[in-house]
């Protein structure tokens, strides 16, 4: 990756929401920059202490989806992808028919 990365520029925000595609057999897409490890760690960055990341994923449990099965992703995988990036899994949100809404936290004091 470039000597920028991505949301380096970001000043502190209290909440951050995005939409992810993550890259899977098959498929180029890994999130927006193709750097999904470094992206999670930037915007962790300019999330200020217990921050908020909402992400809008497709429902990989539901196969019946009009959706490509490499753009959606289950629960426990968004988990481990953003847990591992040391964002806090804060909850989960089932409102919608073909997507989780799921809301992680900056830890960070």
């Amino acid at each position: 990756m470039g000597s920028e990365e991505p949301f380096e520029r970001l000043h502190a925000v209290s909440y951050a929401a995005f939409t992810s595609q993550r890259a899977q057999e098959g498929s180029d897409d890994s999130y927006f920059t193709g750097y999904p490890e470094e992206m999670l760690r930037s915007i962790r960055r300019a999330l200020k202490p217990n921050g908020q990341l909402v992400l809008l994923e497709y429902r990989k449990e539901d196969p019946k989806l009009p959706i490509h099965p490499n753009h959606r992703m289950s629960v426990s995988e968004v988990r481990t992808e953003l847990e591992a990036e040391g964002l806090v899994f804060d909850r989960l949100l089932d409102g919608l028919p073909m997507q989780h809404i799921l809301i992680f936290r900056n830890p960070r004091r």
